[in-house]
């Protein structure tokens, strides 16, 4: 991996942050798409424009991924996308907002930054992709979340097929520590019953 170039959503947080974090470690140069400029250079203050270069995107603003630019010798060996949110409620709680907001982030944004980072991916770019097992098993409170999950595991394993040349990989993660829960649920009482 050394020396190979990756462009990272949601890497300013959790699982994230970790990763991008362990590129650097592995002497990977990153691109960062985030929607806090300034949190991402505080978090990244020591590599930033060394190892690490920051472009703001706020993926839940589809004109925002559309209008990003790269210069034209600009070539990406791997694309990781670990952006993602939801909200552990009831179908019926759920805002408009926050039911568009969770398939947007979880899965449609994934789609339209694929189709415009294409170009700039290597023949054989490694695609990784962060999900979770709520898209193998359905849950009270987390329908949404679930469903949007589902639809981004089925989309990666199209994406395998239709382009064998490069490497595909959906991690299926659990509850993890991280920021998400938080979030998610306010109430912390999914994280509790988790243990």
């Amino acid at each position: 991996m050394k020396g190979q170039h990756f462009i990272v959503t949601g890497g300013t947080s959790g699982l994230g942050l970790s990763i991008v974090r362990k590129l650097l470690k592995n002497k990977v140069h990153v691109t960062l798409l985030v929607r806090d400029v300034d949190k991402a250079t505080r978090i990244f203050e020591q590599e930033l424009g060394k190892t690490i270069n920051v472009i703001p995107c706020d993926l839940n603003d589809m004109k925002s991924i559309q209008a990003l630019q790269f210069e034209d010798n600009t070539s990406f060996d791997g694309f990781i996308y670990s952006a993602g949110l939801g909200y552990f409620k009831s179908i019926s709680d759920h805002s408009f907002s926050e039911m568009i907001e969770t398939y947007q982030l979880n899965l449609i944004s994934f789609n339209v930054l694929y189709t415009v980072l294409r170009p700039y991916l290597t023949s054989n770019a490694h695609i990784v992709g962060i999900s979770s097992q709520a898209a193998f098993s359905t849950q009270a409170n987390a329908a949404h979340y679930g469903a949007s999950k589902a639809g981004f595991y089925a989309l990666m394993n199209a994406l395998r097929l239709e382009s064998p040349n490069l490497h595909i990989m959906t991690v299926n993660v659990g509850p993890i520590d991280t920021p998400f829960h938080q979030k998610a649920d306010p109430s912390m009482k999914y994280a509790k019953k988790m243990g």
